[in-house]
């Protein structure tokens, strides 16, 4: 199993934040076929993630999505490239 660990600071505040962690399970349920489970939190947000082959969380806070996500051994071949789309796809939603 692999683990990909990513940390993507931002100046967006907690609630500008959460909209665009909205998108993102709207995107991921739709093109990744994840099952999101969103949890607001008073500091924090959190949203974890599945599907067959990973399984995985983002937090959502004023300053910064964190994401770790655990992929099975097929996934595990494409971790660099999932990273990179991951990092590409934050940067995005952020501009």
């Amino acid at each position: 199993m692999s683990t990909i660990h990513i940390q993507h600071p931002h100046q967006l505040g907690l609630a500008k934040a959460r909209v665009i962690a909205a998108d993102w399970i709207q995107s991921a349920e739709k093109k990744m076929a994840l099952t999101c489970e969103y949890k607001k939190g008073t500091d924090q947000d959190s949203i974890h993630f599945k599907r067959q082959g990973v399984t995985g969380v983002m937090w959502v806070r004023a300053n910064e999505f964190e994401i770790e996500a655990k992929l099975g051994m097929f996934l595990a071949m494409f971790q660099t490239r999932i990273e990179s789309e991951i990092i590409q796809n934050l940067q995005e939603r952020l501009q």
